[in-house]
C-alpha cells in the first residue's frame, strides 16, 4: 500500500481508503499497472538484475521480511538513543 520505500527511510506513507480504491476505473488501474511494470523493468536494468533473479530474490526475502523490519527498527532505536545521549552530555546546568 505504501510502496517499497516506506518508513525505513523516513518517507511519508499515504494510505488510500478502500472506497477510494473502488472508485478507480479499470482503465486507470490497467495503465497504473503497466507503468509500474515498466518502472520495475527499468530499475532491474539499472541494477543489472534479470526478471528471474528478481523472482528468486523475492522468494528468499519474503520469509524474513518481518525480521528485517524488526532489525531496522532496533538499529534506528539504538542510533536515536546514542544521539540523545550525546545531547544530554552536552547540556549545561
Amino acid at each position: 500500500r505504501g510502496g517499497p520505500f516506506r518508513l525505513d527511510r523516513g518517507h511519508k506513507v499515504h494510505q488510500v481508503s478502500d472506497e477510494a480504491k473502488a472508485q478507480v476505473s479499470k482503465e486507470a488501474a490497467a495503465a497504473a499497472r503497466k507503468m509500474a511494470q515498466t518502472a520495475l523493468k527499468e530499475r532491474l536494468k539499472e541494477i543489472g538484475m534479470s526478471g528471474a533473479e528478481f523472482q528468486m530474490y523475492k522468494e528468499f526475502i519474503s520469509p524474513i521480511d518481518g525480521d528485517i523490519a524488526s532489525l531496522r527498527a532496533t538499529l534506528q532505536s539504538v542510533e536515536f538513543k546514542s544521539s540523545e545521549r550525546d545531547w544530554i552530555k552536552r547540556q549545561s546546568y
